[in-house]
């Protein structure tokens, strides 16, 4: 029997016999508004925007998307790319160099996951938007995805995460943009992480028989579109908000 679940930092505990994500250890609710609000690129998020409880947001990640995860990464069809992201993003919380967060609320830009940086720890964290993952897992319904396929999905949304934290290590910048929101001096790092993305996460996911959602599939189609440069214009133009499409 599962041990209960106690109030602490999300932690993934040593591989055991339970599985790869196995030994999760959660936040309080006081914990995790504090944090929330001392880095305010998540947003303006309170108590009062939590749309489920603490232990029910950290109960999702462990009962529900920790087990698929751990059956797709034995799946002979998942390309290295992205197995080897996920599992070095989790090796890296299991290891105490990433902290990690379920969050029972949306953040304002409607992200499902994200990397921030913590300065009080001098830690990078990964967010995940447990509503959000709700909200995107019912809409694969509707795209005729398989549990296998939405596992592949949240297995990429994941990596694309990891990729942040590869920028990081060529070109160290989180530090200086914590706590600051989303701005044209982000654009060229979401722009080259989405390129990076496509061709080393979605594209071989689809070459391998995966079928993913209608928005991960248009933008592979965008960047083939701009034959996958990411200093297109017309690429980065999706990620600076400072720029105006041209009519």
């Amino acid at each position: 029997m599962a041990k209960k679940f106690e109030n602490k930092l999300l932690k993934i505990a040593a591989l055991s016999a339970l599985g790869l994500f196995g030994g999760v250890r959660q936040l309080s609710d006081g914990t995790v508004k504090k944090h929330i609000d001392s880095n305010k690129v998540v947003g303006t998020i309170s108590e009062k925007d939590f749309k489920m409880s603490q232990d029910e947001a950290d109960m999702y990640l462990k009962e529900e998307i920790h087990p698929i995860l751990d059956q797709l990464i034995g799946n002979p069809r998942m390309p290295e790319s992205i197995k080897v992201r996920v599992l070095k993003l989790f090796d890296e919380v299991r290891n105490g160099k990433l902290l990690y967060y379920a969050v029972p609320a949306n953040n304002f830009r409607g992200d499902i996951a994200k990397i921030d940086y913590d300065v009080k720890t001098d830690l990078p964290i990964l967010y995940v938007f447990v509503p959000a993952l709700q909200e995107r897992i019912k809409s694969f319904v509707s795209e005729d995805m398989s549990i296998s396929d939405q596992a592949c999905e949240i297995a990429i949304i994941l990596a694309h995460e990891y990729i942040h934290i590869e920028q990081e290590a060529r070109n160290p910048t989180m530090r200086e943009r914590a706590g600051k929101q989303y701005s044209a001096l982000d654009a060229p790092i979401e722009a080259e992480a989405w390129g990076l993305t496509v061709t080393q996460l979605i594209q071989p996911a689809i070459q391998n028989g995966w079928r993913l959602s209608s928005n991960l599939r248009l933008n592979s189609q965008l960047f083939d579109d701009v034959k996958n440069d990411w200093h297109d214009p017309k690429w980065m133009e999706a990620f600076d908000p400072s720029r105006k499409r041209k009519k």
